[in-house]
């Protein structure tokens, strides 16, 4: 009788925790389903926004001049904010401004900027900080604005422009009188009497001792009789050629240092006038 009732006791516990989990699983249910709705109620667009153009305090903008940097906040939303104002120019921030915003009005902020030269990019991102979290801005980054900031012209700047543009012309004539020197010495007569030797000794060692100097199994292995450097025909042959051959080194060296030749001759020349002024 005792095991019957234990029995049945032990039943009506579980039936009872089967039918609390039963009744309690909609309410769960429904409790996580208004959660979901809460998180996922979509933000509302104010009328309130960044304008799309910033604008500056010279027209012409030129190299080392401060210039101010202006975006307009428009906010006809029925309620104030305020928010942080971030300056860019070229992707890099300049600066930031704290602003307040009042309902029904159209405000400016600005920062300063030293210019520099070249053309760049500036744009203003805006960040609010008291505003409901379901209340969003039209708008909250300005169009990117082109400028080009001309160089201020002093006497620096024309100094560096004079001493970059006599580089290249320097270096575009060490290019041309290196070439043409190469060629003058490309018209030297060679000795070909030691080109000879050397030929006969490096085949002479090749061979053995007992080699033929000029043959190889009857094969001759001497100069041939053709023109052009290293030949019979262009070799040297008496005072003449060799005078011709310094005065070739003189010419190349004289046209490959262009420029201590050009000053040898500014140098010669004020000599001239001054034993003529005397």
């Amino acid at each position: 009788m005792k095991n019957n009732f234990k029995l049945s006791f032990s039943t009506i516990a579980l039936c009872s925790l089967i039918t609390l989990a039963i009744l309690s699983a909609p309410a769960k249910a429904l409790a996580s389903e208004n959660d979901s709705t809460s998180t996922s109620v979509a933000s509302t667009k104010i009328n309130a926004q960044i304008l799309p153009t910033v604008w500056y305090s010279n027209l012409s903008i030129e190299d080392g001049s401060t210039t101010r940097i202006f975006a307009g906040i428009q906010n006809d939303s029925g309620v104030d904010f305020s928010g942080i104002a971030n300056f860019f120019v070229d992707g890099n921030e300049i600066n930031t401004k704290k602003f307040s915003s009042p309902d029904g009005e159209l405000m400016a902020v600005y920062t300063d900027w030293v210019a520099i030269p070249g053309s760049h990019e500036v744009y203003v991102k805006v960040s609010t900080t008291s505003l409901p979290a379901d209340k969003i801005l039209l708008s909250y980054e300005s169009e990117k604005s082109k400028i080009s900031v001309s160089r201020k012209i002093t006497p620096e700047v024309i100094k560096q422009a004079i001493l970059d543009n006599a580089n290249v012309i320097v270096s575009s004539i060490d290019n041309v009188t290196s070439n043409l020197a190469g060629k003058i010495e490309s018209l030297k007569i060679v000795d070909d009497s030691k080109s000879v030797n050397n030929a006969d000794a490096s085949t002479t060692s090749k061979k053995g001792p007992g080699a033929t100097k000029g043959s190889v199994l009857g094969t001759s292995t001497g100069p041939s009789l053709s023109s052009g450097s290293g030949s019979i025909l262009n070799s040297i042959k008496g005072p003449a050629d060799f005078i011709f051959n310094i005065l070739m080194s003189i010419l190349s060296f004289v046209v490959k240092r262009w420029v201590w030749t050009i000053v040898g001759i500014i140098i010669i020349f004020l000599f001239l006038r001054f034993r003529r002024g005397r």
